[in-house]
């Protein structure tokens, strides 16, 4: 069923272009897409508004990234020269990883760029994984601007998601800032991101004559939940079986033989974490206290609230035996690259961000003649239709950008 949507796709490259175009506005400085491909259908199941992982990229990807966000900065901001970069506090040596490496495409792109993190008492040099010592600065709040140990930067880019920050730092802020703080957990909701989503899926399919639901993903939202003393787990299971039901619908007209399943998630969660996949309601009602606490408590111990229950697509894609999924990188609207999530530890129904897993960037670097490609059933057809998935949703993030202000 993807090949008939990827020749859709190229049969109307020309109306599908005339329609990005018309709904490309306000698009993110930069975002990411973790995407699923069960063969039936292929879907953007999450959305980065605050991309981690660009260390995991190629060095062709950030060359090309490099380009890109230079293109979208000065297309978008006036006399930026100087870029403050902001990072979150963790432990997580990889993270630091992407901090410099995210740096190093903003200096190519001919930025002068300081790192900082809110909150710091003094200068710090953190090591990271494999980069080297990175130097995080004392960030300031004087006259409406944001100094880095006393350099004023024209932008600041954020790469902190506000799931634990307080973002009242960047209240009144005279500078530019990118993305929109508006985007960070603390306001962003995944259920809010998929309704829009599904609206532009419904619009573009219309266009090209294919279902919509073989781009699309079924979901519902459950709020005021308390995973302690199961408050609205009975809503949360009879819209389990909403979904499900609705799944099976699409399963039975196609003749697809698969049990539909689904993720219950915190709908402001990242990561990775707060999901689980359930079959049916009765079955979530079954949970036992470790799933409970799993579900409980998002990223810095932030208590879980709101859940979405989301379509479960499992994934075909396969590099050396082990399950793959995509996560494509965009800046602006285009997509640069990415590279293939690996966990060997996990089934093609479960979450592969998690222990365990590693990264491939070969097959998506942008005209790889690399030898060491390792084996895989990835064609080329695919990434292009992950590219196309992951336009369609840095599109999306925009129109949320548009409904949070």
């Amino acid at each position: 069923m993807i090949e008939k949507v990827v020749k859709k796709i190229k049969e109307k490259h020309d109306e599908i272009e005339k329609w990005l175009k018309a709904k490309t506005k306000n698009i993110p400085i930069y975002s990411s897409f973790d995407i699923r491909n069960s063969g039936h259908k292929a879907v953007v199941v999450d959305s980065n508004a605050f991309p981690a992982g660009f260390n995991n990229l190629c060095s062709k990807t950030c060359d090309i990234a490099s380009e890109n966000i230079k293109f979208y900065i000065e297309n978008q901001f006036e006399k930026v020269k100087t870029v403050g970069l902001i990072a979150e506090y963790t432990k997580n040596s990889y993270y630091y990883d992407n901090i410099i490496t995210i740096k190093r495409i903003l200096e190519n792109a001919g930025f002068q760029t300081e790192t900082g993190i809110f909150d710091l008492s003094d200068t710090a040099a953190i090591s990271s994984f494999s980069k080297g010592e990175l130097k995080l600065k004392v960030i300031k709040k004087r006259n409406r601007q944001l100094t880095f140990d006393g350099f004023t930067p024209d932008l600041i880019l954020l790469n902190d998601d506000f799931s634990t920050t307080d973002h009242a730092w960047l209240e009144d802020c005279s500078q530019y800032i990118a993305p929109t703080v508006e985007l960070g957990w603390f306001k962003r909701k995944k259920h809010r991101h998929f309704a829009i989503k599904n609206r532009l899926i419904k619009e573009l399919s219309d266009l090209i004559g294919i279902d919509r639901c073989f781009i699309g993903a079924y979901f519902e939202f459950v709020g005021e939940v308390n995973f302690k003393t199961r408050e609205k787990f009975d809503e949360i299971a009879v819209k389990i079986d909403s979904v499900i039901y609705q799944i099976q619908n699409k399963y039975d007209e196609y003749n697809i033989t698969e049990k539909p399943f689904v993720f219950v998630k915190g709908d402001s969660s990242t990561y990775g974490m707060n999901a689980i996949p359930f079959h049916s309601g009765s079955e979530f009602l079954k949970i036992n206290s470790r799933e409970r606490t799993k579900l409980y408590k998002s990223k810095g111990g932030k208590i879980v609230t709101e859940v979405m229950i989301q379509e479960g697509v499992r994934s075909i894609d396969r590099i050396n035996g082990n399950v793959a999924e995509p996560v494509i990188y965009c800046v602006g609207d285009a997509p640069v690259g990415g590279f293939f999530r690996i966990n060997p530890m996990r089934s093609d129904k479960e979450n592969l961000n998690s222990r365990g897993m590693s990264f491939s960037h070969s097959i998506l670097c942008p005209g790889s003649t690399d030898k060491k490609i390792p084996k895989s059933n990835i064609t080329e057809e695919k990434t292009e239709l992950y590219r196309f998935l992951a336009r369609l949703g840095a599109i999306t993030i925009g129109y949320e950008m548009e409904e949070l202000k």
